[in-house]
């Protein structure tokens, strides 16, 4: 039996299947009278795209040398098709992984065809619950399904083509189902979620053509991002100019539908849909510039001691932290400023150890001539200081080698309700940990390593004192290196003695260039012979 006898002339929007589905809560014994009697101990549970395991499935071969049979896979030895049921027909993603379509059916399936008994006893199983429940299905829709070695339990889920999402036959309560979906804020913020898995389906299985229109769609979103892009610091689109470019040759060489063209705009919807969620696009409090949060989160804390440090450290952690701060805001973290940032960071620490290294081997030179004790013991402090630089910066370095290379798209750390403590504000539902995004794998890395920087209650302030630490001690060498010179050759009992009459020059010199300096801005705007 077809899934077309469940259509009966009813709507095929999204909305409305939800909205039927609400509707026929039949008594769970009449369900079952109605279903077979092999479903009785079996369970089919809802899941999303991005649960698929095509990434995870494990499997080893033995290569070996064998004898090449005359002429195969040339035309006088073509090798027939592999074998399949009625119905089917064998599909291979552009990655290079087969998958098998019932289009009759509206089945699509990526485990072995050699189980297709038990894909036959599953769809049987859909069937039969569909028709007992007399539940409505659009039009163009599809049905992914995976069930178990055992044969216990089938995971699932439906996509519908004309409306670009997935939905499931029954409502799916996210503490009951891991299905891998963010919390959302509202209906239209759900929407993108799954429009988001919807992408992800096609992008494992492209055999479906991409309507013209949302090609170029998007097309027309990266355009506009691109000049976004280089107009704006704040953009908060996911890729940088540069990369919308080579996007926008790809999009716009596709002009022939095929699973290649097909996989393309499948990944990049997936990934506009994705940002659409984290920008709340549409929404009154949508997310325009990158700076602003939208999540509510305690300001970090800076304890008095930390404020005495940072004023030791010449108060370069606070500017630090800042950067850092604009990097993570609401857990999102953009690869193109994370690239800038460490390209940045890298540099000052390579610098520091230049100078802390001079610094040092200056210091050790001064150090061997004949010194009196205070000028030795600000020698000493000053070598002191540029090795505490020097191994800083030399450790620093190591730790975060090639980090300016993660430079892809957008990584995210996604929000999943539990019962554990957690770092936002009690204003968000439940509790929250954080569970990143199947994303670009460098920037997984990215992300996660700001999350595991950001202290719970001093937010990044200990991260950007870590960071800032070589260049504050090259500071403090080269302060010293030059207390130590000056203390070699000026008397620095005289030096005390003469400093009030210092300090009262200096001011009175100071206050005569401010003078000088108002006269000559007062006359320098008269207009001519008012001199």
């Amino acid at each position: 039996m077809a899934f077309e006898f469940a259509l009966n002339n009813e709507s095929s929007t999204t909305s409305q299947c939800t909205r039927e589905l609400s509707k026929t809560a039949l008594d769970p014994n009449t369900v079952e009278e109605a279903l077979p009697e092999y479903s009785e101990s079996v369970a089919i549970i809802p899941m999303s795209p991005s649960q698929n395991d095509r990434y995870e499935r494990g499997a080893l071969v033995t290569p070996q040398y064998m004898t090449i049979p005359r002429g195969i896979h040339s035309a006088i030895s073509l090798l027939e098709p592999p074998y399949l049921p009625a119905g089917w027909s064998v599909w291979v993603n552009p990655e290079g992984s087969p998958y098998y379509l019932n289009l009759e059916k509206h089945v699509v399936a990526d485990v072995p065809i050699k189980r297709t008994d038990e894909l036959y006893i599953w769809i049987k199983h859909f069937e039969t619950e569909i028709a007992a429940r007399d539940i409505p299905l659009p039009e163009d829709y599809e049905l992914y399904i995976n069930p178990d070695v055992e044969g216990k339990t089938c995971k699932y889920y439906f996509v519908d083509h004309s409306n670009q999402t997935v939905f499931w036959m029954d409502d799916v309560d996210q503490y009951q189902y891991d299905i891998d979906l963010p919390p959302v804020c509202s209906i239209t913020h759900l929407k993108f979620a799954l429009q988001q898995q919807y992408w992800r389906h096609c992008e494992f299985f492209p055999h479906h053509t991409v309507p013209v229109e949302r090609r170029n769609e998007l097309i027309n979103i990266f355009n506009q991002a691109r000049a976004d892009l280089l107009t704006s610091q704040m953009s908060t689109f996911p890729y940088s100019a540069e990369q919308c470019k080579h996007f926008l040759q790809i999009l716009e060489s596709d002009s022939q539908p095929t699973e290649h063209s097909n996989w393309n705009i499948a990944r990049l919807w997936a990934t506009i849909a994705r940002h659409r969620y984290d920008i709340f696009y549409g929404e009154d409090h949508a997310r325009i510039s990158r700076d602003q949060a939208r999540y509510e989160k305690a300001a970090p804390q800076r304890t008095p001691m930390m404020k005495k440090g940072f004023t030791l450290l010449f108060n370069m952690p606070i500017k630090r932290a800042n950067e850092l701060k604009l990097l993570f805001v609401d857990e999102i973290a953009f690869g193109t400023h994370w690239q800038e940032f460490a390209t940045t960071v890298i540099r000052d620490w390579q610098q520091s150890s230049i100078w802390a290294m001079s610094i040092a081997t200056i210091g050790a030179i001064l150090s061997m001539r004949h010194n009196n004790p205070m000028s030795a013991g600000l020698g000493s402090l000053s070598i002191v200081s540029a090795l505490g630089g020097m191994a800083s910066s030399a450790l620093l370095l190591q730790r975060y080698a090639g980090a300016e290379k993660y430079n892809a798209a957008i990584a995210v750390r996604q929000r999943i309700l539990a019962p554990l403590h957690h770092r936002m504000a009690p204003s968000l539902p439940s509790v929250t940990i954080r569970r990143l995004l199947h994303t670009d794998a460098t920037l997984t890395v990215q992300a996660d390593h700001l999350y595991q920087i950001e202290h719970p209650i001093y937010g990044f302030e200990l991260a950007a004192a870590v960071y800032t630490l070589p260049h504050a001690l090259v500071f403090w060498s080269m302060i010293f290196l030059a207390a130590h010179v000056a203390s070699a050759f000026v008397n620095v009992k005289t030096l005390i003695v003469q400093t009030p009459a210092i300090a009262l020059t200096l001011g009175f010199a100071i206050i005569l260039y401010r003078a000088g300096a108002i006269v000559h801005k007062g006359f320098k705007g008269a207009a001519p012979g008012e001199t």
